[in-house]
């Protein structure tokens, strides 16, 4: 009577079936007719989950296993049945942990992929005048260019130091 909420005076002579949901009701009816002509159960009689139905109209989650018995030709069912409310809310709290655990991760893949993709791209946007700026200092400095080549050397290394500057100032 606890777990459905109703006094144990309610509940004697009255229909299992007061204790289920509405879709279950046909269900085991059918099971119970099946049973009683074959002999063959329909669910497993041990620990076996199943919703309940509180007076209030509330699902409850149950686990419940089941008993039968023989006397004088009657046949007699014996169930018991365990409130797992709290198991299944703990449960779906750990599913939810889980999920928000790997959702963590994702992003935390996803960023360090980012990451590393803008080091990239970065090195590359750096390197690159810089390797002008080197490669035409070399020819300077070893005295190997004629003075037009010079000039444009110089000029190439002053717009590339400026787009470097730039790229710099870009970034902080």
């Amino acid at each position: 009577g606890r777990i459905f909420g109703y006094t144990v005076h309610e509940m004697v002579g009255q229909s299992l079936t007061m204790l289920m949901p509405d879709y279950l009701r046909q269900l085991h009816s059918r099971g119970i007719q099946s049973y009683v002509e074959t002999g063959k159960r329909h669910i497993s009689w041990e620990s076996t989950e199943l919703p309940g139905l509180h007076v209030s109209g509330k699902e409850i989650p149950l686990e419940i296993s089941f008993g039968e018995s023989c006397r004088e030709g009657k046949h007699f069912f014996t169930g018991i049945l365990r409130d797992i409310s709290e198991r299944k809310q703990a449960e779906a709290e750990r599913a939810g942990l889980l999920e928000s655990e790997q959702e963590a991760r994702r992003k935390a893949e996803e960023a360090s992929r980012l990451k590393d993709e803008f080091l990239a791209t970065v090195s590359h946007e750096l390197r690159t005048p810089l390797t002008a700026v080197v490669g035409w200092s070399h020819l300077l400095l070893a005295g190997q260019l004629e003075e037009k080549r010079a000039r444009d050397a110089l000029e190439s290394i002053a717009r590339n130091a400026r787009s470097q500057t730039q790229l710099i100032d870009d970034l902080i």
